[in-house]
This record gives structure tokens, C-alpha cells and sequence, in this order.
């Protein structure tokens, strides 16, 4: 009897998981500044206004249901499996897609602000710069993801795809190379 090529439990703790990150927390911070006295802080931080981070903080919110889904698929698929690449790569674009759409496409307006004496201040912030730094950074993760691809696929077709892992062992010609091949412990 082989043994199910995904898994559900796991793709469910990975969902749970991008639930907790990207909405709860974002949830419960939002909730916090709107009113601090719900952990006992004082209900004025000092005249600063958090208008801006809590828009933030509620687009990641709603955001965060989709990034939930797009984790379960990647925690959904095995190590090994060529559907897992796909879902990781759909998982990091949604991560591009999620931050943009937290900070406003890099332009956050009235992102906070402050009295001072009589006068309001208001700090707006532009950053379309910081995005195509990080949007390049963030595309070294596509070798990670390939690596992690070649280096359990022999295992992955031993375990769930025996049939396949006996062709895949039967294209060397030569005896020697499938006699030496050692299974990696992980």
C-alpha cells in the first residue's frame, strides 16, 4: 500500500499558519490602536493619530484570507513533488501582491501623525524604491525552492510513486551509478 502523495494535515498548518501571520496578528494590532484600553494602556497615546497603520493593518487583514489559501497548497504538496514548486512560486507572488496592497502600492499617505503644541503634523511616506530592492531579493528564492525540488525527488518517487522511481532508476545504463547511489537520511 503506498502511502498518499499530499497532505492534508499539513496544508492545514500551514494555512493556520499564514492565518495567524498575515490577519489575526494584523487583527489584533489594529484593534489595539483603535482603542488601548483594551490592554489597559491609556486611551490617548498622546494625541498621535494611527489612521494610516490601521488602514494598513486592515487591508493586510482581508489580504491575509487569500495568502491563507495559497499556504495551504504549498504546505498541501510534498518535498519532491513538481506541484509544490508551483505553489511556492504562487505563494511568493502573493506575498508581492499582499505587500503591495498593505502599503497602498508604495505610496502610504497620512501614514501617521501627531500634535505638537498647537500644530498637526503628518508623515506621508513613498517608497517604490525600497519595492523593486525587495522584489529582487525576494526572487533568489526560486533557486531555494528548486534545490529543495532535486534534492528530495528520488526520495519522493521511492516513497509515492514507486512504479515511477523504478523507470527513473532504469535510465542509467550503467549498473555502478544506481549501485552507489545512497539514500540521503534527513
Amino acid at each position: 500500500m503506498s502511502k498518499s502523495k499530499h497532505s492534508i494535515p499539513k496544508g492545514i498548518l500551514f494555512a493556520a499558519a499564514a492565518l495567524t501571520l498575515y490577519s489575526l496578528i494584523p487583527y489584533a494590532l489594529e484593534i489595539i490602536l483603535k482603542d488601548p484600553s483594551v490592554i489597559g494602556a491609556e486611551s490617548q497615546l498622546s494625541g498621535i493619530d494611527f489612521t494610516g497603520i490601521c488602514g494598513m493593518l486592515e487591508r493586510s487583514f482581508y489580504f491575509g484570507f487569500v495568502m491563507c489559501v495559497l499556504y495551504f497548497f504549498a504546505g498541501f504538496y510534498r518535498k519532491g513533488d513538481k506541484t509544490r514548486i508551483y505553489a511556492q512560486t504562487a505563494v511568493m507572488i502573493g506575498s508581492y501582491v499582499w505587500f503591495l496592497y498593505i502599503i497602498n502600492f508604495g505610496n502610504l499617505e497620512n501614514f501617521a501623525g501627531f500634535d505638537i503644541g498647537d500644530a498637526h503634523v503628518t508623515m506621508d511616506i513613498f517608497i517604490t524604491g525600497l519595492l523593486g530592492i525587495m522584489i529582487l531579493v525576494n526572487l533568489l528564492k526560486i533557486p531555494v525552492y528548486y534545490g529543495q525540488y532535486v534534492d528530495n525527488r528520488e526520495e519522493f518517487m521511492e516513497t509515492y510513486d514507486p512504479d515511477a522511481y523504478v523507470l527513473y532508476n532504469a535510465d542509467s545504463p550503467d549498473d555502478s551509478v544506481r549501485k552507489t547511489r545512497r539514500r540521503r537520511n534527513r
